[in-house]
């Protein structure tokens, strides 16, 4: 499924950045270019462009030690993270099936299939292709990676056997969320999603 969804996305591995945001975020701005205190404390404290993403930031700066301002960096990134995030929303889809109808419906014929035909929908449809192909929104995808991780995490305490592990991986949701929070601002809306979850299934 991580293949397909390369193979798919692969084309904008070759673009060249996107005039305007990618500008402003990226060609223009030299204030991720680095790992040093001045650097991090500028993608921890910066609300650049009205955005507080200090994660994408680090990734940013990352892609820069590896590469410069060569855009193939940035877009591989792209491609790479919205792959593991296809693989991630299946995880996700089949975590909230178990949930929904026994630890045993995994075991049913056509179960993984079905989990990752909704996967490819999810990361093959159209509206996935600006998030991808668009360097400058890297927090989108790390938001969601994040995002999708914490539901993981979450519907796994739920269904722990010992009071111990469900408390371990409740943390882990809680800091699994924080992250998603400084990927992206939109992860504020992630516990209305638990919330729910909470009631069904």
């Amino acid at each position: 499924m991580a293949a397909i969804v390369f193979a798919v996305f692969s084309p904008a591995i070759f673009n060249d950045f996107v005039r305007w945001a990618d500008d402003a975020n990226l060609l223009n701005n030299t204030a991720y270019r680095g790992l040093s205190p001045s650097h991090l404390r500028w993608m921890l404290t910066t609300f650049h462009w009205g955005h507080y993403q200090p994660l994408a930031w680090l990734s940013y700066a990352m892609d820069y030690r590896l590469a410069g301002l060569d855009p193939r960096a940035a877009h591989a990134t792209n491609v790479l993270l919205h792959a593991l995030n296809a693989v991630l929303f299946c995880l996700v889809i089949a975590a909230l099936l178990r949930a929904a109808f026994g630890k045993d419906v995994s075991s049913k014929p056509g179960f993984w299939a079905c989990c990752g035909a909704g996967a490819l929908v999810f990361a093959l449809h159209p509206l996935r292709v600006e998030t991808v192909a668009w360097a400058s929104t890297r927090g989108d995808l790390l938001c969601g990676a994040f995002w999708m991780l914490t539901v993981l995490a979450y519907v796994s305490s739920a269904a722990a056997e010992t009071p111990r592990r469900r408390r371990n991986l409740y943390l882990a949701a809680l800091g699994l969320f924080l992250l998603a929070l400084l990927s992206r601002a939109w992860a504020i809306t992630l516990p209305l999603v638990l919330l729910a979850l909470d009631f069904y299934p």
